[in-house]
């Protein structure tokens, strides 16, 4: 989720360019392409049950879910502390509250993300304050 922002605002900042990046403008296709990364995107708000996403003051959660494409040919296929990350489902739990922001499921969600990777399997929590908004009943 992160790293699709990250390359949308460094699209927009430096033209498309990969080269010489200082904010010009490239010629030849400086658009944002999504659908180079991610092949389908998938969005759940459901009613919060779990006892560690209540304690953070979240009454309801935006589940979503991210299908990384197979063979990325922008974005990075595997790494080495996140092992295969090509056709991964991302999993992100976002949620407001007491403690608004999101929680990366999978090590490829956190790897992705730039968040610190657990390699316990937990989840990480990354709090954004703008997430407030989702403390509202739908």
């Amino acid at each position: 989720m992160l790293v699709v922002l990250f390359g949308y605002l460094q699209r927009l900042a430096f033209g498309g360019k990969v080269r010489g990046q200082n904010f010009g403008v490239s010629m030849l296709g400086g658009r944002f392409n999504l659908m180079k990364l991610v092949t389908k995107v998938e969005a759940d708000v459901f009613e919060e049950y779990a006892g560690h996403r209540l304690k953070r003051g979240w009454k309801y959660t935006l589940q979503l879910a991210v299908h990384y494409v197979d063979a990325p040919k922008v974005g990075p296929a595997f790494s080495e502390e996140a092992g295969v990350l090509s056709g991964h489902v991302l999993q992100y739990d976002l949620g407001g509250g007491q403690t608004p922001g999101f929680l990366a499921a999978k090590r490829s969600s956190q790897f992705l993300c730039g968040v610190p990777i657990d390699h316990k399997g937990s989840d990480v929590f990354v709090p954004v304050p703008q997430f407030a908004f989702l403390t509202a009943g739908y």
